[in-house]
């Protein structure tokens, strides 16, 4: 398997702490997506990097047999931009990877109930206050509660800002306002908050906002601390609790109530990957409900939207990956990593190229050839179908290429699964007046090289 290259850092640097081994160098392969102009330092003594957080999902450690897209994502990745400009991995183990004896038990209350997933958060935010200096950029990816966790570490960003390393000693306390949202006094955008991030970060604000306030107060100015990209496949969060225990599922909630998953213009872009056929009900995604409204506000109109949310073919494992089948999950890692490149993330081409060749848009709805294990096939007891998009805007086109297959492919058995109930006329009211060719047309892939 391979790693991506450990980075160490500028001259001084404590570097990253991050999955060991290396990925080959391939010096100038890659590209920069249009618009991405990297920036060096004001005081130019170093160049920014882009620091890459990488959490992975439930039961998945990077050591797996058949790693997840999180993995995946960090392989395809360049250690160091044609422009000299360096990205950072940083992995986080999925929920339920203990070790030693506990690993078992681990691998249950973790995976089956989602503990752990407040000290990933924690995890994951200690590595920025190692690592982060103003002006570099952050790029947040991960997978099923790893996803959650990713989501949750922009919500911390946005209450406590990056506390500087020496006041490491107080990231307690940051912690903790991050847990009271719901107060008024601690909420991201109060006079309350924009004092506490003056006092712990003063080098950095979290919005355009606080920048006025404390310029106002003749505080001087600060960085705008933004999160350059945020990529997640199949949201779960913390209440992924086995059917029959709603006492149990009740306690989660309540203790896992004060994560802000929510999605804010700090991120200035981000996509989301669902699946349409996970039929477990302890499974259920975590959707953003505001894309269209932060896409009015960021994009003009007629532009790309930064901000999207699209439904993918396949279980969970088949959007997010972890098994032996890559048919699906390279479609949905594909469409990933074109949002990372958008954002200026720079990716080995023949890593892409690769992608691109296991991508099968009629490939399994389940993403491994193995037989599901006793906890799995408990967790599919009464299986649900998931209630599915309102609009066939909100499906990625191999979803519309994958319905449109039974007019094409004799003998086939035509793809309709239950999460598409509500918008199946409209499916087929597009096909039959040929409206949605050109979007099912589209290809499921990264750019293709420069």
């Amino acid at each position: 398997m391979r790693w991506p290259k450990r980075w160490t850092g500028p001259r001084g640097s404590s570097g990253a702490i991050s999955a060991g081994g290396s990925l080959p160098r391939t010096g100038p392969r890659g590209r920069l997506s249009s618009g991405a102009k990297p920036a060096a330092r004001e005081e130019g003594l170093c160049r920014m990097k882009r620091i890459v957080i990488l959490c992975d999902g439930t039961w998945n450690r990077s050591d797996s047999l058949h790693p997840t897209n999180v993995i995946r994502f960090a392989q395809a990745m360049l250690g160091e931009a044609p422009d000299g400009t360096a990205q950072v991995p940083v992995y986080i183990a999925g929920v339920g990877t203990g070790r030693g004896i506990a690993r078992r038990l681990d691998s249950l209350i973790g995976g089956a109930f989602g503990k752990g997933l407040f000290a990933n958060l924690v995890e994951a935010y200690q590595h920025l206050v190692f690592m982060y200096e103003p002006g570099d950029e952050i790029h947040i990816l991960g997978f099923s509660r790893g996803a959650y966790t990713a989501r949750s570490l922009a919500g911390l960003l946005r209450s406590t800002g990056i506390v500087e390393r020496r006041f490491l000693h107080r990231v307690p306390e940051a912690l903790s306002r991050y847990r009271t949202l719901n107060d008024p006094a601690t909420h991201p955008s109060s006079e309350d908050s924009h004092r506490f991030r003056l006092e712990l970060s003063p080098r950095i604000a979290t919005s355009t906002k606080e920048i006025a306030w404390r310029r106002e107060n003749g505080h001087g100015d600060a960085k705008l601390l933004t999160v350059s990209y945020l990529g997640v496949w199949d949201t779960v969060g913390a209440l992924g609790v086995p059917v029959g225990l709603p006492l149990i599922r009740n306690l989660a909630a309540r203790r896992y109530r004060f994560h802000d998953a929510s999605l804010s213009s700090m991120v200035k872009s981000a996509r989301h990957a669902v699946a349409l056929d996970e039929t477990r009900p302890a499974f259920q995604p975590t959707l953003w409900d505001n894309v269209d409204e932060l896409n009015r506000e960021s994009a003009p109109s007629g532009s790309p939207e930064p901000y999207q949310q699209k439904w993918f073919a396949g279980d969970h494992g088949s959007v997010g990956g972890g098994g032996d089948v890559h048919a699906l999950s390279s479609i949905g890692l594909a469409w990933i990593i074109e949002g990372a490149q958008d954002a200026g993330l720079v990716f080995d081409d023949a890593e892409l190229q690769a992608i691109r060749n296991e991508q099968e848009v009629m490939g399994p709805l389940r993403n491994t050839t193995t037989p599901a294990s006793l906890l799995s096939r408990v967790m599919r007891l009464r299986a649900k179908d998931r209630v599915g998009p309102a609009t066939p805007r909100e499906l990625h086109p191999s979803v519309i290429r994958r319905w449109q297959a039974e007019a094409e492919s004799r003998g086939f058995q035509p793809y309709r699964p239950g999460s598409l109930r509500r918008i199946a006329a409209a499916l087929d009211a597009e096909r039959h007046g040929g409206l949605s060719t050109a979007t099912a047309a589209a290809s499921p892939e990264p750019h293709a090289p420069a």
